[in-house]
């Protein structure tokens, strides 16, 4: 499992990231319930969250739909991704946890 983490992105006064401090991007195809998991980050970003979904090995490829929260980290960049294979981007409702 080691294998599968970064190298620690700050390893300042803190140290590096424990696992419960990583964050990773999900795709769950819902017909065979497959589960497929990008890289790691301790840090996710706008930038890191779109580069996910471009990498071919988090892509599903029988996607009709991605089912997203509304964080500001899925910016129209990783809508982008979808909706040029023709996917439809679906985001949960508002104020969900309120």
């Amino acid at each position: 499992m080691s294998s599968l983490l970064p190298p620690p992105l700050d390893a300042g006064a803190q140290g590096p990231p424990t696992a419960a401090a990583l964050r990773k991007l999900a795709f769950l195809q819902h017909r065979t319930r497959k589960l497929h998991i990008t890289r790691v980050t301790a840090h996710p970003t706008t930038q890191w969250v779109s580069q996910q979904a471009r990498n071919p090995g988090s892509r599903v490829e029988s996607l009709r739909f991605v089912l997203r929260d509304r964080d500001s980290k899925y910016a129209d960049s990783f809508d982008a991704v979808f909706e040029a294979e023709e996917m439809k981007v679906l985001s949960n409702a508002p104020r969900l946890r309120a």
